[in-house]
């Protein structure tokens, strides 16, 4: 009787009491960081370039001398062109002689077009040199003359007016003409490269005919150009020429730089930098030796976008913003002085414009070398190789129309630090127009002084 009494009151007590009602506890909700978005399609393709590029930081001087022109590739620039059409009629007016207007669909000097680069050799034949002592040369953007509406140019193309064809010239030409404008020979560039000594000795006998009054007299005025964007030229900043040829093929055996034939087409352009952006680029005097200084992106962004692209057999098409993939460049300190500063440069550029079909872009390494001058208080060297490996080809390039160098070869980019002595050097980069508005932008000095 006990023990069956215990055993209920034991189980009584072993037995929960009813719990109370109560809400249902929702599971803690874990908060999953979105998943970083997937590189851009092209990448995959770009991924092994280092694979195939010829450049290291042992050769990468020789490859800059195996895309930077040698004499002979720049003795056309060698008659010392003035680069604007109204300061040439009045310098032709001192040098009592008559003109010789280079006119291209591009600055025949910077970033001209393909029938521009051509001419480049023309200039130099044997039948031409001769002829060109008695001229006063001249280089202007055929583009910017027919579309502006400065007095210059309306002048300009009243020049041109007076030969009937220069209305459909498509890609420039050459005009001979006396500082009071009047026009004695001209013809297309293709023309010109057939005959370009023929169209010079017509305008030099048609000098001869002049009385010499009319040879010289020139209305200052019609000359005026304000809006030339010449007057921009980063004196006290940073301005580069960039030229750029085709590497030689990754394909079976590799020469070493010196031993490789140099492609024959080559172009140039030109980056400009203020001189706030120029000292943006300088690492602080403070640095411990060897620790990396890496350029801002504003700075680093305009050089590959606007530089790097292909523009070799074309005017190519210069990438957005969006399209920089990484844009790293640092500047590592190499040497110090009580007058210089050295640095090594090396850095990487990936941009890929995926908005299109097939999409394209382009990976470059980038190595080179900078000289700061503490007196002058600006960079008195620098030089830079680019090597990039290209994914699909560029919009504008040229090289679907000129089947060139489609599949796994390099392109080299040299850039060079450059002063502009007497206007020389002082050609508007061909992409100006994707500067930021109202450049430079910087200190109220540095405005000033522009």
């Amino acid at each position: 009787m006990h023990l069956a009494l215990s055993l209920c009151l034991f189980s009584a007590a072993a037995l929960p009491a009813c719990p109370l009602t109560q809400e249902p506890v929702e599971p803690p909700q874990l908060i999953v960081a979105p998943p970083p978005p997937p590189p851009p399609e092209g990448w995959y393709a770009l991924q092994d370039a280092e694979n195939q590029l010829l450049s290291s930081r042992r050769n990468w001087h020789d490859w800059f001398l195996h895309v930077y022109p040698v004499n002979a590739e720049l003795r056309w620039q060698h008659y010392g062109w003035t680069q604007q059409f109204g300061l040439g009629m009045q310098k032709a007016v001192q040098e009592r002689k008559p003109l010789v207007l280079w006119l291209g669909n591009g600055h025949p000097l910077g970033a001209t077009s393909s029938a521009g680069l051509a001419m480049r050799k023309v200039w130099v034949s044997a039948s031409v040199t001769p002829l060109m002592d008695k001229l006063f040369p001249v280089a202007d953007d055929l583009a910017r003359l027919q579309s502006s509406t400065d007095p210059e140019a309306v002048y300009m193309r009243s020049v041109l007016a007076q030969d009937d064809a220069s209305a459909h010239w498509s890609d420039g030409g050459v005009v001979v003409l006396s500082p009071s404008g009047k026009l004695l020979a001209s013809c297309s560039q293709a023309a010109a490269q057939d005959d370009l000594a023929a169209t010079l000795q017509k305008g030099l006998d048609a000098w001869q005919d002049l009385d010499a009054a009319s040879r010289v007299a020139l209305d200052a005025a019609k000359l005026e150009a304000p809006t030339r964007l010449e007057n921009l030229f980063p004196h006290d900043g940073l301005a580069l020429e960039v030229f750029l040829r085709d590497m030689p093929s990754t394909e079976g055996e590799i020469l070493v730089a010196t031993e490789v034939p140099r492609q024959e087409m080559w172009s140039r352009d030109y980056l400009w930098f203020s001189r706030e952006e120029m000292l943006s680029i300088l690492p602080p005097d403070s640095l411990r030796s060897r620790e990396d200084h890496e350029i801002p992106a504003a700075v680093a962004n305009r050089l590959a976008r606007l530089a790097l692209h292909d523009h070799l057999y074309g005017p190519g098409t210069p990438y957005a913003e969006s399209d920089v993939i990484t844009a790293s460049i640092t500047l590592r300190p190499n040497a110090s002085t009580k007058t210089h500063r050295h640095f090594m440069i090396q850095g990487e550029i990936i941009l890929i414009h995926e908005n299109s079909d097939p999409p394209y872009g382009i990976k470059v390494q980038i190595w080179g070398r900078a000289q700061w001058e503490r007196k002058g208080e600006h960079f008195s060297l620098m030089e830079i190789l680019g090597e990039g490996m290209r994914l699909g080809v560029e919009p504008n390039s040229g090289r679907a129309q000129k089947n060139v160098g489609i599949a796994k070869r390099p392109l080299g980019f040299a850039l060079r630090r450059v002063l502009s002595r007497a206007g020389w050097h002082q050609v508007p980069p061909s992409t100006f127009s994707q500067y930021p508005e109202g450049w430079p932008v910087g200190t109220e000095e540095v405005t000033e002084a522009h």
